[in-house]
């Protein structure tokens, strides 16, 4: 009986080794392998908490930190415009610039909107809007 609660724990151990988290069965007793289980448990629940402590944190900064470089970066793309609209003293290099300028500004918002989105999906606050969409429209 010992042995087969040791295999137990053995294979449990190697479960966690590959992943599994929630892998570690319940062992019941007083004797030396329910209590290194009972350890071990305690160990995993702690470390799963910290886990998702880390996790919540990591998504709340980058959700910040898309949120409060929204407003530079279109404050930015803001005076791009004007600048490209007024035409005024712009040499064909300097339109270049801006235009190149204002295409790093574009990835910049659509790299902000895939952090949100990130953060969006690991609290679960991510929604899918399926509707119907013609096949025509993938096909070349």
């Amino acid at each position: 009986m010992g042995n087969d609660r040791i295999r137990q724990l053995y294979e449990a151990i190697l479960a966690l080794k590959s992943g599994k988290i929630s892998a570690m069965p319940p062992l019941s007793g007083g004797d030396e392998v329910a209590l290194l289980g009972s350890a071990l448990n305690e160990v995993l629940d702690s470390s799963a908490r910290a886990l998702d402590t880390l996790r919540d944190e990591q998504s709340k900064f980058i959700s910040t930190a898309a949120h409060d470089l929204r407003n530079p970066v279109s404050a930015l793309k803001g005076f791009i415009g004007v600048l490209l609209e007024s035409h005024s003293a712009q040499s064909p290099e300097e339109r270049q610039l801006l235009i190149q300028t204002e295409h790093a500004a574009d990835a910049l918002v659509a790299l902000l909107h895939d952090m949100e989105d990130i953060s969006a999906l690991n609290h679960s606050k991510f929604s899918l809007s399926p509707y119907p969409t013609p096949v025509s429209a993938f096909v070349y």
